[in-house]
């Protein structure tokens, strides 16, 4: 559940679609998109250091999925490696803001498609209405120009 404490239903363009149907078929007994194949391995240490006593202070326990650190990670190394100039996966979210203002998607579908908190009385307290619709049809307006 995202930070806001409300179910979020994404719209999904197709190739999102296949990518995900990719991966449910590369880990077809995971219940998890980005499983940590290396679980189990990790775990097995985690308890053998925690009855040693010899965890360390800052020591974080595996998780039968991969971090949400981990892209970022990636895109660290792979800029060092490459003299790439500074990019962070929020760059992602400021790059479809702005593609998006591109092809003429309103601000408000944007601010919607990225889960921005409505904080006005109409938008908080009385319209319940999901926008999936026009969350869809933006999606598919951006994956039509970009892809």
């Amino acid at each position: 559940m995202p930070k806001q404490k409300k179910w979020y239903h994404i719209a999904l363009s197709p190739s999102a679609i296949e990518l995900i149907d990719e991966k449910c078929l590369r880990y077809p007994e995971s219940e998890y998109l980005f499983p940590d194949i290396r679980y189990e391995s990790k775990m097995a240490a985690w308890i053998l250091k925690e009855k040693e006593g010899t965890l360390k202070k800052n020591s974080v326990k595996p998780t039968p999925f991969l971090p949400t650190s981990l892209l970022g990670d990636n895109i660290r190394r792979y800029r060092e490696r490459t003299n790439m100039k500074s990019f962070t996966p929020r760059d992602f979210r400021r790059t479809f803001k702005t593609l998006g203002g591109q092809i003429k998607l309103s601000k408000e579908i944007r601010d919607r498609i990225q889960n921005h908190n409505k904080s006005d009385v109409s938008s908080k307290h009385y319209d319940r209405y999901d926008y999936f619709e026009e969350k869809m049809d933006a999606v598919l307006k951006l994956e039509k120009k970009c892809f």
